[in-house]
């Protein structure tokens, strides 16, 4: 068996630039090597399990858990089915945090907010030019073995807390008067769920939430302030919602802090997607 006949015989099922991909990853090959050299031959086990892989992606298995890896932001995170697979909008979550910490000299700390893959802290913490304590947590300990492995992989230390959303976090760990929580929770209703068959690998409890799926942004607004952290310096909060529920989250965001200074950045394809929450004591 060689290289062209293995990706001939995936052709009936996929297209032949994400065959080339899955069988680079299978046999440890750079996709420009494969494609120089389709005479070379394979083994039968790995000809088999590449057979494996491209049944499962025809199954609608992402391409991203058949190779336990997803690009974000520039680098390669792992990813599994306990994790979130990160998406090119979430990048401008990202970029916004950036900008902010580009323009400041002081010490912040960032906390993410059911850091999954730990993408989001990660690449903030990989392109910041100032001092940057980042917290990661998750109710997940499957998602945060992910988290850490992602940390070792790329350098990044991070501290990683099992909790519900922020409830283990202390005024203690917060070590600056500037804060930025960051936060993709699930934002998507169930009826929405139901009709995107492209989300059903994904971890249901990264994807759906209760109350027109802005369930668990209240419980974070509230334990933000019972905590007390809108009472430093500077708070500022970025999170990822649907464009649809812009104006209901504006309005829960007001109930919580009437004078917060709140933005809506758009996404890739000029959606509303980041939610920009400011909260200043001069």
């Amino acid at each position: 068996m060689t290289i062209g006949q293995a990706l001939k015989r995936a052709q009936r099922d996929m297209k032949i630039k994400e065959a080339t991909l899955l069988l680079s990853y299978v046999i440890h090959k750079k996709y420009t090597t494969i494609l120089a050299h389709t005479d070379a031959p394979i083994s039968i086990r790995s000809y088999m399990r590449f057979l494996h892989l491209v049944r499962k992606r025809k199954k609608g298995v992402p391409f991203a858990y058949l190779t336990n890896e997803k690009a974000f932001f520039g680098l390669d995170f792992i990813v599994n089915k306990h994790t979130l697979i990160p998406r090119p909008d979430t990048e401008v979550l990202i970029e916004k945090v950036l900008e902010e910490l580009d323009t400041k000299t002081s010490p912040y700390t960032l906390i993410d907010v059911g850091v999954g893959s730990g993408c989001i802290p990660i690449a903030i913490q990989k392109n910041v030019n100032n001092a940057l304590t980042c917290i990661g947590t998750d109710k997940y300990k499957k998602a945060l073995r992910i988290a850490s492995k992602n940390s070792i992989r790329h350098n990044a230390p991070i501290q990683y807390i099992h909790t519900n959303l922020i409830k283990s976090i202390t005024h203690e760990m917060i070590h600056t008067k500037n804060l930025i929580i960051t936060a993709n929770l699930p934002y998507i209703k169930k009826e929405q769920y139901k009709k995107e068959p492209s989300i059903k690998w994904e971890p249901t409890h990264a994807l759906i939430a209760k109350e027109r799926g802005l369930a668990l942004y209240k419980i974070l607004f509230t334990q933000i302030q019972t905590k007390k952290l809108d009472t430093l310096h500077c708070l500022t909060i970025y999170i990822e919602i649907d464009p649809d529920q812009k104006q209901e989250i504006k309005d829960i965001i007001h109930m919580h802090w009437p004078k917060a200074k709140v933005l809506v950045h758009k996404d890739l394809a000029q959606l509303d997607r980041i939610v920009q929450i400011k909260i200043h004591h001069p």
